[in-house]
């Protein structure tokens, strides 16, 4: 397992044109460094929560609990398959002084509140967040936990999370790895997104593939203040090292990043849904469509045809785009 790229904030003249445009990973030490959130220590990290608490009183919140035979580990069950956590309503004044309660004891259950909009929970706080990379329209989000850890799974969106308190290990693994990866069910997730059914430790006499992926992971650990840049669905396993850890994250694109935004995913699973009976002679024929029509292996289906009657595959206007959707919404909507 190689370290990921490094740069420091003052180096962010590169960061578009040597990672962001090349989806390549990059770890940015400092890049937060003024946030008025950072700590380090739990005590520290403790006493900033509970000051949030009284300056902005947010009310309840969505928190997932993993129990304490889990180890941290908030995903899916080793015995059974099942999700292995539970997801409740607590008011966050209750949140934050069971974090402290859980802080002060060793091998203790998961508790984590996850992708929440700051500006929902803490409205003065997302003010003074500033950020320099993405657009100011990227509302940032924020989880908050104690020692935990999520499996391997990808988002739909460019990602740069930002450590604020604590310190976090993140383990990435290239797109290409899905094979090696064993995947769980994509429509049976810990949080939407495809998953790994392997625990943090996978034993390789188990999950014999996973070697491949170890053999090209990238891993880092940051402190708060540092950010790293997580590419379109690069697979990321990410595990909470302090006893209280917050991240803000910020998505740009994809439908997780924009709600407006036409969702690749919802696609994957309406080819599914309308590929499973086929046999393997029909998927195959599918296969070289798909091919030379949206991945463009075969040459570029543009060359020969005059660009004023090359319709959608020659790009759309956002006029077309609503068509479109109404289009499929018309077709879809009649099978229900």
């Amino acid at each position: 397992m190689r370290p990921i790229a490094e740069i420091h904030a003052g180096d962010l003249s590169v960061f578009e044109t040597e990672y962001l445009s090349t989806q390549t990973p990059v770890v940015i030490r400092g890049l937060v460094t003024g946030w008025p959130l950072l700590a380090d220590s739990p005590a520290e990290a403790l006493a900033r929560l509970r000051q949030l608490v009284l300056d902005e009183r947010p009310g309840r919140v969505r928190v997932v609990e993993a129990q304490r035979k889990e180890r941290g580990f908030i995903g899916y069950s080793a015995q059974s398959g099942r999700l292995n956590f539970s997801r409740r309503d607590m008011r966050f004044d209750a949140f934050v002084e069971k974090l402290g309660q859980l802080a002060q004891i060793e091998d203790v259950m998961a508790l984590a509140l996850q992708s929440t909009f700051v500006d929902e929970i803490f409205p003065e706080l997302a003010s003074k967040l500033s950020f320099p990379l993405f657009s100011s329209a990227v509302r940032p989000r924020i989880w908050i936990g104690n020692q935990s850890s999520v499996g391997a799974h990808f988002d739909d969106a460019d990602n740069i999370a930002c450590v604020a308190m604590g310190r976090r290990k993140f383990i990435l693994f290239p797109p290409g790895q899905i094979e090696n990866l064993y995947i769980g069910p994509i429509d049976y997730t810990p949080a939407g997104a495809p998953t790994t059914l392997m625990p943090p430790e996978a034993d390789l006499g188990q999950y014999p593939k996973f070697e491949k992926s170890l053999s090209v992971a990238q891993s880092a650990v940051l402190a708060p203040g540092d950010a790293i840049f997580i590419p379109t669905l690069w697979w990321h396993q990410v595990e909470a090292l302090s006893k209280i850890n917050v991240l803000v994250n910020y998505w740009h694109g994809g439908a997780v990043g924009d709600a407006d935004a036409d969702s690749v995913f919802d696609a994957l699973l309406h080819v599914l849904m309308a590929t499973q009976s086929l046999s393997p002679e029909k998927l195959k024929a599918w296969s070289e469509v798909f091919d030379y029509f949206v991945f463009r292996r075969k040459g570029d289906p543009l060359a020969h045809i005059p660009k004023d009657i090359q319709g959608i595959l020659g790009g759309m206007s956002e006029s077309q785009k609503r068509k479109m959707r109404a289009y499929l919404s018309n077709k879809l909507g009649s099978k229900t």
